[in-house]
């Protein structure tokens, strides 16, 4: 579907009436129609080095993982995948005549209130929420599958993503943008080779596991001791079998971003405390320094990737965040 169509589907009187339809969120790579009581999240038919959704069978493929995986963190959120035909001129979820158009993915509401990012937003969050939160990760880590075959030359493919971005940098960022992409790329590269066999020992104590691979504050609800997770990724394997410290960096960020690096600190602390040993405490600096890094680049990168002034702001705050993670970095290599 394209953006004329889905404007199409929002207006139907069954979306209207049926679900009573509020409004739509666009990102780089769906839309999510979001209804009175339930959501619908549709992909869009894009390509990138990092995911294929060009064609419709390969978007319900992706549906059907997407569901499957995200159970395991959001349960009894992820309903199903629908059907979204095409009959006498007008789109229909679940329809049973007609040609069928796309998928769908059907999934109950949950309170934009409690979302993280929202959260932290209007300050209403609390030591009481950030430990439901790291017990939450903890429980998350422990029950995930090990994955003991790291890869370290995923990190390096993923971060070198950024670089199909050069145009939208320079002209967003300037020259400035390019150098410290640049910048961080050789950082990375340095960090990568030193650390080699420290990053793959770390697959052999158990501390690479197959979890969520996006925990950003737009994909966690937090109401009391009930924690959702949400829009795991299901596009690429490797990016859910990573370092634990990779997994929850892109919670750090976030709280870095809101400017609440307290509640940084203090998550950190919290998670670190459920691990009973130091042989099973998975905890590390100047590991963790460097997956901020990582997972600055990637909000950046999705901020520019989908283009509006608010998103294009957010970038340029995760760009000066990606300044200091990169020193932060560099001061650990000479160290």
């Amino acid at each position: 579907m394209n953006s004329v169509q889905i404007k199409d589907l929002c207006l139907s009187s069954e979306l209207q009436q049926k679900y009573n339809y509020e409004r739509t969120i666009e990102t780089h790579i769906s839309w999510i129609l979001l209804c009175e009581k339930y959501v619908f999240k549709i992909k869009k038919p894009v390509k990138y080095e990092f995911l294929d959704y060009s064609d419709v069978l390969k978007r319900a493929l992706y549906c059907h993982k997407e569901v499957n995986l995200n159970n395991r963190f959001a349960i009894g959120i992820y309903l199903k995948v629908i059907p979204i035909t095409y009959y006498k001129k007008q789109f229909k979820l679940n329809g049973t005549v007609g040609e069928i158009a796309e998928y769908a993915i059907m999934m109950k509401r949950l309170d934009e209130n409690f979302l993280l990012s929202n959260l932290l937003k209007k300050n209403k969050i609390d030591e009481l929420n950030l430990l439901h939160l790291s017990k939450y990760v903890y429980k998350i880590h422990k029950e995930s599958e090990i994955h003991h075959n790291f890869n370290v030359n995923t990190l390096a493919f993923r971060l070198n993503q950024v670089l199909n971005l050069k145009n939208i940098i320079h002209e967003n960022i300037g020259n400035d943008g390019l150098d410290l992409i640049n910048k961080v790329i050789d950082t990375s590269n340095l960090f990568l080779e030193k650390h080699k066999s420290f990053l793959k020992k770390r697959a052999k104590q158990s501390h690479v596991r197959i979890v969520h691979g996006d925990l950003h504050s737009e994909n966690i609800f937090i109401e009391g001791e009930i924690i959702n997770f949400i829009d795991c990724i299901e596009f690429e394997e490797n990016y859910m079998k990573i370092d634990l410290l990779d997994d929850i960096a892109s919670i750090l960020v976030d709280f870095d971003f809101y400017n609440k690096e307290n509640f940084g600190i203090k998550f950190l602390q919290q998670y670190a405390s459920f691990y009973r040993t130091s042989h099973h405490n998975p905890m590390s600096t100047v590991l963790l320094n460097y997956y901020k890094m990582q997972r600055s680049v990637t909000r950046f990168s999705v901020c520019l990737l989908t283009k509006s002034k608010v998103n294009l702001n957010d970038a340029k705050k995760y760009y000066s965040l990606l300044k200091n993670y990169e020193t932060l970095v560099i001061k650990g290599l000479c160290s």
